[in-house]
């Protein structure tokens, strides 16, 4: 595990989803508080607009709320 992955936090809404292609087409999500955050290109299909994603300050996870369920995946 990455050291500073634990060290990054974020949390917000998503406003919008696309891959930049000039890029190697890593995934990059826009929140409605308009942070911009990026994974690779194989997490595309995990985010749906509208998902509240959740990285706490210490932990290895993110958590992605959708419709009353939670998913957790390793950051």
């Amino acid at each position: 595990m990455k050291e500073k992955n634990l060290n990054i936090s974020f949390s917000g809404i998503i406003d919008s989803i696309y891959r930049d292609y000039s890029n190697h087409g890593v995934t990059i999500l826009i929140l409605k508080n308009k942070k911009k955050l990026k994974f690779n290109m194989y997490q595309y299909s995990r985010f749906k607009k509208d998902d509240s994603i959740v990285k706490n300050r210490g932990k290895d996870s993110i958590y992605i709320y959708r419709k009353g369920e939670v998913k957790a995946y390793k950051y």
